[in-house]
């Protein structure tokens, strides 16, 4: 994308996608594509929502695409565990049961409990 002067809206939209996908991963991601993602923005409503036309990226958005370039292979999250909330709706008081899963979907009870109050 830095050697393209010209690219098209569709092309900037598809790498913007890739960045946001990546945030799980990378953890400064969110800091270095929001330029990148309202020159897009604002080009798409100039262009009148055609994606095919084409847009020019500033020297601040390449900036960011650099950092991307530079750190996207060395920086990492290091995210552990993640909890997910399990509910069983099926009584009157709902069970619920936290249960945390690692990086390589080993899942592992954290606590059951019963919630104070079913859901509406």
């Amino acid at each position: 994308m830095l050697a393209t002067t010209v690219p098209t809206i569709r092309q900037v939209a598809e790498l913007v996608g890739q960045m946001v996908g990546s945030f799980p991963g990378v953890e400064y991601g969110k800091l270095y594509y929001r330029l990148l993602d309202n020159e897009k923005s604002a080009t798409l409503a100039t262009a009148k929502g055609s994606f095919e036309a084409t847009m020019s990226i500033s020297g601040k958005a390449r900036e960011d695409l650099t950092w991307w370039i530079d750190n996207l292979h060395d920086n990492h999250r290091v995210s552990g565990y993640h909890t997910a909330i399990l509910l069983s709706l099926n009584s009157q008081m709902p069970v619920g049961l936290a249960v945390e899963v690692s990086a390589t979907n080993s899942p592992r009870v954290a606590t059951g409990h019963r919630l104070r109050r079913p859901f509406t």
